[in-house]
């Protein structure tokens, strides 16, 4: 499994966050660690990106032709809470990504940037 250096970023109208850390890549599987308790995996074949850790499970799905449905699960309670997506802009160039998204009508900027 090859590790790469990325730089996540993550921009919305409340908040512009940008980090630099270590990812692997397991076939069309991208996988890395925003902080010490949350683990992110970014699936290049079917464009669904995945935050989890103790507290929350959330699963968005990125289709530029339809809107589709995320879910944030709340594992304390074992329910989960659907979020209807509307995907704008998805680009991907090897293993660079950017999706721009709108969630309750609000947009969100995400992008995956290899570092050589």
């Amino acid at each position: 499994m090859p590790k790469i250096h990325i730089k996540v970023t993550i921009k919305n109208e409340e908040e512009d966050t940008s980090y630099e850390t270590q990812a692997i890549l397991q076939e069309e599987c991208l996988k890395y660690k925003e902080n010490q308790e949350t683990t992110v995996q970014y699936q290049y074949d079917h464009n669904i990106l995945i935050r989890e850790n103790k507290e929350l499970k959330m699963e968005y799905t990125f289709n530029l032709l339809k809107p589709t449905q995320g879910t944030i699960q709340i594992k304390e309670l074992g329910e989960a809470v659907k979020i209807p997506i509307k995907t704008k802009r998805l680009e991907r160039n090897n293993h660079n990504i950017e999706i721009c998204f709108m969630i309750e009508e609000k947009e969100f900027l995400y992008r995956i940037e290899e570092i050589v």
